[in-house]
């Protein structure tokens, strides 16, 4: 399998020689020597590098790039985007090759390739979600929770959020909505998708069988509440499975999803369809199997906005790392008195684990 991959990562060389280009190294120095801190992809007129402001914002000792043939320059912190973690660089002396994005869309399943300066493959994989808006307060919220176990057509709402546009339409659970506007609906994934795109305060109209006759009820999409945090950090850890994932890797505005397994220090550099075209830009490694890139569209369009000054820009707080267990705080197991207080901790962690399912069952 690994000679194969091998091999496999080999047969993009040719679609990465423009890309490979406009791709550099960050380093900056560190007590214990040199620290590679992201890709970046050169843009403008070959003296600014576009990367992961997360990456590069702890800079400040012998902060430098490395490119094609190895040339290292001196770089500084000229502009940052920190809603999309976005830091512009800036070098001088002889301009870099900048990147020709490609206005081509990207499609569902479509491959792309992550270049490294020196022309090999950083990752690759396929188009799996085409361009949509993390940011959780842009995102619509109908506010109903399906029936995994239902068969039938439509989607059986399980439960109605309290205050949401759902439950002020009088939705209840056992309804079935059967229709969005005029589009059927056959599961939830189709309503997923038909409710993508819309706005916090759009109104909808619904076809729903309730109590054995059929409605139409108009619904004001109201903004998606913040997910409920799991104790111990389960989901996180769940994300992770053994994966180095970004320090920033959600709340982008604009991004395509892909499959593409990539380290944090890869992130930054350009990615590239098969023809050669540059697509985009890497964004983060957002789990075991999920990275995010932005559309070469979207971020000409983001470069015609004011970047903040670095001095004022902040990073967003990591995660909380898991709290590592010393081998020599474990015991051999022993009986105890039963604790209520313990029998009732369990039964929040039983609790937790029934929404991690539920929420992956709904991501499925």
């Amino acid at each position: 399998v690994e000679e194969q991959r091998e091999e496999f990562a080999n047969a993009f060389g040719p679609a990465l020689n423009q890309a490979a280009k406009s791709t550099v190294r960050v380093w900056y120095k560190v007590r214990n020597g040199d620290r590679r801190a992201a890709y970046g992809t050169v843009i403008g007129d070959g003296s600014q590098i576009l990367t992961k402001w997360s990456q590069v914002a702890n800079a400040t000792d012998d902060f430098r790039i490395e490119g094609v043939n190895r040339e290292v320059r001196p770089v500084k912190v000229t502009g940052v985007y920190p809603d999309e973690d976005l830091a512009v660089l800036t070098i001088e002396g002889t301009p870099l090759t900048p990147v020709k994005w490609s206005a081509e869309p990207l499609t569902l399943g479509r491959f792309l390739v992550a270049s490294q300066p020196d022309g090999r493959v950083a990752g690759y994989g396929v188009v799996s979600v085409l361009e949509r808006n993390l940011r959780k307060t842009d995102q619509a919220f109908l506010g109903v929770e399906a029936d995994v176990q239902h068969t039938g057509a439509g989607v059986k709402i399980k439960a109605v959020t309290k205050g949401s546009g759902a439950a002020e339409a009088k939705l209840k659970p056992g309804d079935v909505i059967l229709k969005v506007g005029d589009r059927d609906i056959s599961g939830l994934t189709e309503l997923q998708n038909a409710l993508w795109g819309a706005k916090p305060g759009t109104e909808i109209e619904l076809l729903v069988l309730q109590e054995h006759r059929q409605l139409t009820v108009k619904v004001t999409l109201g903004n998606r509440p913040e997910l409920q945090q799991f104790a111990g950090d389960r989901l996180l850890q769940m994300e992770r499975m053994g994966s180095r994932l970004s320090r920033v890797r959600d709340d982008f505005s604009k991004v395509v999803e892909t499959d593409m397994v990539l380290e944090p220090e890869q992130v930054g550099g350009p990615v590239a369809n098969l023809k050669g075209e540059i697509v985009g830009i890497s964004m983060a490694r957002a789990g075991r199997t999920r990275s995010y890139i932005m559309a070469g569209p979207a971020i000409e369009e983001l470069l015609k906005s004011k970047s903040t000054d670095p001095s004022l820009a902040a990073v967003k707080e990591p995660e909380r790392p898991f709290a590592a267990v010393p081998r020599a705080a474990m015991r051999a197991p022993r009986a105890v008195p039963v604790d209520p207080d313990e029998i009732e901790k369990m039964k929040r962690h039983g609790g937790d684990m029934d929404k991690l399912m539920q929420r992956i069952q709904s991501e499925m």
